[in-house]
């Protein structure tokens, strides 16, 4: 049996981001950083609190939580172990 985790971050849709920003002001520093294109991405997801704020900011519906395979510190943020 093999166990993974999965923790509940933001996944941000690219051709839906306008780069406006606003979800920056919820998040944690560094989760969320703007890239080269001025849209908005994921850097950090370790550092997410998995809280959903940005998702309720951002004005073009760009963004959404999903559980996403990953590993890191579980003190911060939700996480979920599935075994296969």
């Amino acid at each position: 049996m093999y166990l993974y985790s999965l923790k509940y971050i933001p996944v941000i849709d690219p051709d839906r981001c306008t780069g406006c920003r606003k979800c920056l002001a919820v998040c944690h520093p560094g989760v969320l950083q703007p890239d080269a294109c001025r849209k908005v991405s994921v850097c950090q997801p370790e550092y997410c609190d998995s809280d959903g704020g940005c998702v309720e900011l951002c004005p073009e519906n760009a963004i959404d939580m999903r559980w996403v395979e990953m590993s890191g510190d579980r003190s911060l943020g939700r996480w979920q172990y599935v075994y296969v």
